[in-house]
């Protein structure tokens, strides 16, 4: 009984050890070095909030009587004879434009003249010698001038506004006045005079004026 109780004490020191040999190399097999980073980010479309304002009927048909001697009995004091717009001694209009907002990006606004030509044969013959302009205009009540001295004044309207700047604030409405003076003098009345007979015998003589305003993303 004695050997045979020794024969067993050393099978269950022998399964122990083995028990304590595979748990050691279990856990070796389950550690382990572990580094780790995690991201995460989102975004939303910037805001394009451009306004604008534009009133480009700086002519008419009619105008109104200015002499308040006459302005009861005659509404207007000149009216063309059909639908097409025209412009006389005495006749003035304006046009409005204005861009307004804050994005949240660089916007560059640029004002150009696609076109401004005046029409036809206005040269005068005799002592003017000289093309006959009659239209003066002016930029926001600015000094009045010739229709190159506008070109220069609307191209350098461009501004370019830095994100989230109040565009309105430094770009805002601008105005374009023009007049056509009533009673110069003497010479100015032969002048304006020649035109309406031109007028009046058939020759076409027009003024034509095309701007375009664009409000850009800056890269």
């Amino acid at each position: 009984m004695k050997k045979s109780n020794r024969k067993v004490l050393g099978l269950v020191s022998v399964v122990l050890m083995f028990t304590l040999v595979s748990t050691c190399l279990m856990s070796g097999t389950l550690a382990k070095y572990v580094t780790a980073i995690d991201g995460k980010d989102e975004a939303r479309v910037a805001k394009w909030d451009v306004g604008t304002s534009f009133s480009f009927e700086m002519f008419s048909n009619t105008y109104e009587t200015d002499d308040s001697t006459h302005s009861s009995s005659i509404v207007n004091s000149v009216a063309g004879e059909d639908s097409e717009k025209v412009f006389a001694p005495g006749t003035k209009g304006e046009a409005r434009f204005e861009f307004a907002g804050v994005n949240e990006v660089a916007t560059l606004i640029e004002v150009k003249v696609n076109k401004a030509e005046y029409i036809g044969d206005w040269f005068i013959e005799g002592d003017y010698l000289d093309n006959y302009y009659p239209i003066q205009f002016s930029l926001d009540n600015g000094p009045t001038g010739d229709l190159a001295a506008l070109i220069d004044s609307l191209e350098s309207l461009s501004d370019l506004s830095a994100p989230n700047q109040d565009i309105g604030a430094r770009f805002g409405e601008h105005v374009i006045n023009w007049e056509w003076t009533f009673e110069v003098n003497q010479e100015n009345n032969i002048l304006d005079t020649e035109l309406g007979n031109r007028a009046a015998n058939g020759e076409e003589l027009r003024l034509e004026l095309e701007i375009e305003i664009t409000a850009t993303q800056v890269d």
